[in-house]
C-alpha cells in the first residue's frame, strides 16, 4: 500500500491539469486506501462538482481512471453517477485521445452496467458519457459500442432495452447528419416490428431522440410519427403514447 501511494504521489506531481492537480491529494488518498469507501466518495464528490476547463494530459488520466473505475464498481449510487459524469466531462478535454484508448477495455463493461442501471441519474450520465466517447472515437463506437446498443434495444429485458435506447439517443446526437439519416430509417422500421418487445424498444428510442435532438428532430417527424402513432397502446406508461 505504501508503494502504491508513493507511485500515485509521483504521478500527482506530473499532472499538468490544474483542476486535477488541486484534487490530487484527495484522489491519491482514495486510490491508495481502497478499503475506505469514505475517501472514494469524498474524492468523487469533489471531482463531480468540478468544472474541468483545461486539457487532460496522460498523468491526469493515470490518476483519474483508477478512481473512476472504483466508483463505477461501487454499489453506492452517487459514486457510480459521479464516475460516469466525470468520464463524460473529461473525454473532450483529453489532449491526445489515444491516451484514453488503453483504459477503454476496463471502462466499457462498467459503463455498460451503468447504462442499464434502473436509477435514472446513473443511466443518464452513462448515456452522456457514451455520447462524448462516440464524438471523440467514432470508429471505436461503431465497432465496440453501437452493436451492443442496437442488440440491447431489441432485448426482451425491459430494463436493458430502456437503458440502451437512452444511450443510443446520445450516441446518435453526436453523429453526423448522414449517419443519423441511415439509422433513422432502421429505427422507424424497428418501431413497426411485429415483435412486441423489439417494437417497444425502438419506440422508446424515438421518445429519447425527441428529447435529445429537440428541434433537430423536425426533419424526421414525417417518417417517424406514423410509426409512433401506430404503436400506441392504451396504457399510461406506453412509450409510443409518451412520444406522440
Amino acid at each position: 500500500q505504501d508503494a502504491a501511494r508513493e507511485t500515485l504521489e509521483v504521478i500527482g506531481k506530473l499532472v499538468r491539469n490544474s483542476e486535477v492537480s488541486r484534487l490530487s491529494a484527495d484522489v491519491v488518498q482514495a486510490v491508495a486506501d481502497p478499503a475506505n469507501q469514505k475517501y472514494t466518495q469524498e474524492a468523487l464528490a469533489k471531482l463531480g462538482g468540478t468544472t474541468f476547463m483545461n486539457y487532460m494530459d496522460a498523468a491526469s488520466l493515470a490518476l483519474l481512471v483508477p478512481i473512476m473505475t472504483r466508483g463505477l464498481k461501487e454499489r453506492e449510487q452517487k459514486s457510480r453517477k459521479w464516475s460516469a459524469q466525470i468520464l463524460g466531462a473529461i473525454v473532450t478535454l483529453v489532449k491526445d485521445i489515444e491516451y484514453l484508448r488503453p483504459y477503454l477495455p476496463t471502462l466499457l463493461p462498467l459503463l455498460k452496467e451503468c447504462a442499464i442501471d434502473p436509477t435514472y441519474q446513473i443511466q443518464r450520465e452513462a448515456a452522456k458519457a457514451f455520447g462524448m466517447l462516440t464524438q471523440e472515437l467514432p470508429c471505436w463506437s461503431k465497432t465496440e459500442l453501437q452493436p451492443w446498443l442496437c442488440a440491447g434495444i431489441a432485448s426482451t429485458d425491459s430494463g436493458v432495452s430502456l437503458g440502451c435506447a437512452h444511450s443510443f439517443s446520445e450516441v446518435l446526437l453526436r453523429l453526423g447528419r448522414r449517419q443519423r439519416d441511415s439509422f433513422m430509417n432502421a429505427i422507424v422500421l424497428g418501431a413497426k416490428s411485429p415483435e412486441a418487445m423489439e417494437r417497444r424498444g425502438f419506440v422508446l428510442l424515438l421518445d429519447f431522440l425527441l428529447d435529445a435532438f429537440k428541434k433537430d428532430f423536425v426533419p424526421y417527424i414525417r417518417t417517424a410519427f406514423p410509426a409512433m402513432l401506430a404503436a400506441v397502446l392504451p396504457e399510461p406508461e406506453d412509450p409510443a403514447l409518451k412520444a406522440c
